[in-house]
Parts: C-alpha cells; sequence; structure tokens
C-alpha cells in the first residue's frame, strides 16, 4: 500500500528545447537533440538539484552567458555532449557540480572560470572535460577579480578525461591554474 500526501512532489523529465534558459530543481533535462541557448540558470524547485542528460549524439550548446549553478546542484551525465561558453560557474551562494559523463567543452569568459566560481563544490566522476579559464581565472576552480572573491570549497576527480587551462591577459602579465586557483584566489 502506498500513501501519497498532498505534499509529495515527483520529479518530472523535461526535453530541452531551443532557447530554454530555465532550469528548474528537482527535474531531468533530457538533451534529445541539437539545441541552443545563450544561456541557463536553476531556478528554485523541488530539492536543489537539476539533473541534464546529455542523449548520445546530441549537443547542448549554450552560445554566451555559461550556466549559474548559484546555491543549487547540477548533476551531468550521458553519452552526448555540452558546449558552455561562459562558463559553468557560481556566483553567491556556493553550488555543487556533479560531472558523471558526456563531452563537456567550458570556456570561462570575463573573470568566470571554465568550472567553479565562489564557494563551489566540484566533482568529476566521468566523461570527457575540456575546461579553459577566463581572463586570469582558473579552468577548473577561482574565478577571478570582483566577480567571484571568495575561493572555491573543493574538487574532486575520481575518473574521466579532463584538460584544464587557466586563464591570462591578453596583454602579458600574469595567468592562473588549469586546476586550482585564480591569479588572485586561492583554491
Amino acid at each position: 500500500i502506498a500513501l501519497l500526501t498532498t505534499g509529495t512532489a515527483w520529479a518530472a523529465e523535461v526535453q530541452v528545447t531551443e532557447n530554454m534558459q530555465r532550469l528548474v530543481c528537482g527535474n531531468t533535462y533530457l538533451v534529445s537533440s541539437n539545441v541552443s541557448t545563450p544561456k541557463m540558470y536553476i531556478d528554485a524547485g523541488v530539492g536543489g538539484t537539476v539533473t541534464l542528460q546529455l542523449n548520445e549524439g546530441c549537443t547542448l550548446t549554450v552560445t554566451s552567458g555559461g550556466i549559474d549553478v548559484s546555491g543549487f546542484i547540477l548533476v551531468i551525465q550521458g553519452t552526448g555532449s555540452l558546449v558552455v561558453n561562459g562558463g559553468i560557474y557560481t556566483l553567491s551562494g556556493g553550488g555543487h557540480v556533479i560531472i558523471n559523463g558526456g563531452n563537456i567543452t567550458t570556456p570561462g569568459s570575463g573573470a568566470l572560470p571554465g568550472i567553479g566560481g565562489r564557494n563551489a563544490v566540484i566533482e568529476i566522476n566521468g566523461g570527457v572535460v575540456n575546461a579553459t579559464g577566463g581572463t586570469l581565472s582558473a579552468g577548473i576552480g577561482s574565478g577571478s577579480g570582483t566577480v567571484t572573491p571568495n575561493d572555491f570549497s573543493s574538487i574532486t576527480i575520481t575518473g574521466g578525461t579532463v584538460t584544464a587551462i587557466g586563464g591570462c591577459q591578453s596583454t602579458g602579465g600574469g595567468g592562473s591554474a588549469g586546476i586550482g586557483g585564480s591569479s588572485d584566489y586561492g583554491g
């Protein structure tokens, strides 16, 4: 016998469509075709987790504004591809990025890292990850300047293939770690 109360909520599977920007917690978002959007962010819903399922042969491209996971958990899995121009980042309230699979390419922009930011927790358990930091930001880890002024919390890599390149100034002088701290904040 199953007892359901009025407070019970079920996670939904939602197809990612062209220009979709808002990801609601508690849902699994399916990338089942080649689609693009200018940016993405996570919004409150049931729990604090969003799952992005990358289906084989399909690519989600975020064209400029990155994915903001501030205060939430983003789980990326599957065998498809994700291209995130602008990085997967946290600006405030921390955030947690878990990569279990997929082919991920994420160049940061400006002061944003490829993956990371303020109080970010990053776990890479599988997949192929290529992360490049924005100007003076880590490929995976801290951002630079006033955009992400706190150190990240932790980075754990237990599987997959990871390539991370730190950002540098275009005028020369200064750079940051591929994995770890930015030019001005530690890891």
